[in-house]
């Protein structure tokens, strides 16, 4: 799946669950910066590891704990899966069914 069909799925499941308008915008920024992220830095492995690598990358000092967790939450609804989850900055997935909103 590429770019424009990932902001396509994302703004039909933020649409779905009546989010505001700015959390529409906040998301699709978020799906966009994981993008240049994995084409510039991490284009092979697996979803989960892409997305540990950018929530990681997203720890930094002085960065607050919840702009990690709005770039989950973003990325969990562009991926449209339910079972991830983050604890202490790691990504688990409980099904090998996730998928990258940009792998092919």
């Amino acid at each position: 799946m590429n770019l424009e069909s990932a902001v396509l799925k994302t703004r039909d499941v933020i649409r779905l669950r009546h989010l505001s308008l700015k959390t529409e915008e906040s998301y699709l920024a978020w799906l966009c910066r994981f993008s240049r992220f994995v084409s510039e830095r991490c284009r092979d492995g697996r979803p989960e590891v892409k997305m540990e690598s950018f929530l990681t990358q997203l720890a930094k000092p002085g960065v607050a704990a919840s702009t990690q967790n709005q770039a989950f939450c973003a990325l969990q609804a562009a991926m449209g899966h339910k079972q991830l989850e983050t604890t202490m900055g790691y990504l688990h997935a409980e099904s090998l069914s996730v998928h990258s909103p940009l792998d092919p």
